[in-house]
């Protein structure tokens, strides 16, 4: 009753998860890097990396985990994920005004 299928198919989904994973940090940091420390680039930075972030990582994990692939399917991924995506802005909002703020007050 082993169906090897099985294992490689739960053994590849973690790769696939990593890989999406790395992309949502990668394009986030690449509009860091167009950044300047006027506040209106820092608050669009912040602003379009979460919302990258949210689309990326729930769109690869509806790819991947979910077992069935329709446009409801992914609306409900998305739907599910508003509660975590609330506290993704929230903290990026608050570390970018640490970070950028305490930056102005330093130097």
């Amino acid at each position: 009753m082993f169906d090897e299928r099985a294992v490689t198919n739960v053994t590849a989904r973690p790769r696939s998860a990593a890989i999406a994973l790395g992309s949502a940090l990668f394009f986030p940091h690449q509009l860091g890097a167009l950044m300047t420390r006027r506040a209106l680039p820092v608050v669009f930075g912040t602003l379009s990396g979460s919302i990258l972030f949210y689309l990326i990582t729930n769109f690869a994990d509806w790819l991947v985990f979910w077992n069935t692939h329709t446009a409801e399917t992914l609306m409900e991924c998305f739907y599910v994920a508003i509660p975590f995506f609330r506290n993704t802005l929230a903290s990026d909002a608050i570390g970018a005004a640490i970070l950028f703020g305490g930056y102005e007050v330093v130097c």
